[in-house]
C-alpha cells in the first residue's frame, strides 16, 4: 500500500490489531517471532519467551505436550504480539508500519515451511486461510488484502455485521444433518456455525478427554496417556466388550489406537496454536470421528466396577 493510501486509513482500531496478533501468535512457534517481525522491517521489536518455561518448540513421536503449557505460550505469544502492534500504531509513521506487518503475514513466503503444530496447512491452503481471516476483520478499516497479497482500500462500506467466512454457507446445514453426538454438537455447534472449525475440533475432543477421566476414573491423566491407560489390553480402566475372545480384544486395542491417535493428531496440534481455520470438510470428519469416540465412551463399562461372576 502507498503512504498516501495508508495515511487516508487512520490508526487502527484495537480490535483489528487483537485480530491480526491471533494470526500472528497462532501460526508460529515463540523463535519464530523475532524473526518475523524482522522481516517486516522491525527488527527492534523483541519477544522474550514466558518466564520460566522452556518454549515448547515441537513433538518427538509419542510425546505429548501438556495443554496447559502450550496454552500459557500462546497467551504470552498473543499478548507480546498485540503489544508490539499496538507500539507501531502509534508511531509517526502509522498505519503504514502496522500494515507492513499485515502484508508481511500475508506474504507467500511466510509459508513454505511445513508446521508442526497444523500440518493440514502447509502451503497454498495456509496461505489462503490467512488471508480469508485478515480480509474479515480488515474490511472494517476499508480495507482488503488484494491478489498481489497487498493491502489496499477495500472499495466497498463496513458491512453492517461480521463477515462469514466463505465456508459458512450452508455446511451448517449439513452439520445439522449429521448424527453428531450430543456431548459433541453441545460444544462445538455454535463454534462450527460462526466459522471457528479449529477451536470446535478442539473442544469435541477436549470434551472427549472430559469424558474418560470421569468415566476412568484416572484424573491426573491427559492426552494419550490417558487414553492408553484406560483402554489398556492388558488392564484397562474402560472396556468396550467382555475381552474374551481374539475379535473382542482386538476391538478393544484399535479404538485405544484411535483414542490415542485423535488425541494425539487433533487435540493438540488443535489446540491452540492455529491461526489459520482448517477446511470445513475437515472439519466434518473430525467432528464426525469425535461423536463415535463419544460413543464408545458412553458404551463403555467401568472395569473395577463390574460385579463378581457366580461361581459355578
Amino acid at each position: 500500500m502507498n503512504q498516501e493510501d495508508a495515511l487516508q486509513v487512520g490508526l487502527f482500531p484495537d480490535e483489528i490489531l487483537e485480530h491480526v496478533a491471533e494470526l500472528i501468535a497462532g501460526t508460529r512457534y515463540d523463535s519464530q517471532i523475532n524473526g518475523f517481525f524482522a522481516a517486516a522491517g522491525y527488527p527492534e521489536l523483541a519477544y522474550k519467551s514466558l518466564p520460566g518455561i522452556y518454549p515448547f518448540e515441537a513433538t518427538e513421536e509419542g510425546d505429548d505436550p501438556d495443554p496447559v503449557i502450550v496454552e500459557a505460550q500462546y497467551r504470552w505469544r498473543h499478548s507480546s504480539v498485540l503489544g508490539f502492534l499496538r507500539d507501531l500504531n502509534c508511531r509517526a509513521d502509522a498505519p503504514r508500519d502496522v500494515i507492513a506487518v499485515i502484508e508481511k503475514l500475508a506474504d507467500p513466503k511466510q509459508y513454505l515451511t511445513r508446521s508442526l503444530y497444523i500440518p493440514q496447512f502447509d502451503g497454498p491452503e495456509a496461505h489462503r486461510q490467512v488471508i480469508e481471516s485478515l480480509n474479515t476483520s480488515l474490511i472494517f478499516h476499508g480495507l482488503k488484502v488484494d491478489e498481489r497479497n497487498r493491502v489496499v482500500p477495500s472499495g466497498a462500506p463496513p458491512p453492517a455485521t461480521p463477515l462469514l467466512a466463505p465456508s459458512e454457507r450452508s455446511d451448517v446445514e449439513l452439520l445439522e444433518r449429521l448424527a453428531i453426538h450430543p456431548k459433541i454438537r453441545q460444544v462445538s455447534e455454535k463454534l462450527f456455525a460462526d466459522g471457528h472449525y479449529a477451536q470446535a475440533i478442539f473442544e469435541a475432543l477436549k470434551a472427549i478427554e472430559i469424558a474418560v477421566k470421569e468415566k476412568s476414573g484416572l484424573r491426573d491423566l491427559f492426552g494419550k496417556s490417558l487414553m492408553s491407560t484406560a483402554f489398556s489390553l492388558k488392564a484397562p480402566r474402560l472396556r468396550s466388550n467382555a475381552l474374551e475372545t481374539t475379535t473382542e480384544q482386538n476391538e478393544q486395542e484399535g479404538f485405544m489406537f484411535l483414542f490415542m491417535g485423535a488425541m494425539a493428531a487433533l487435540r493438540n496440534p488443535g489446540g491452540h496454536e492455529i491461526g489459520a481455520e482448517p477446511d470445513v470438510h475437515y472439519t466434518l470428519w473430525c467432528l464426525g470421528l469425535a461423536s463415535l469416540l463419544m460413543t464408545k465412551v458412553d458404551e463403555a463399562v467401568r472395569a473395577d466396577s463390574e460385579p463378581d461372576r457366580a461361581c459355578g
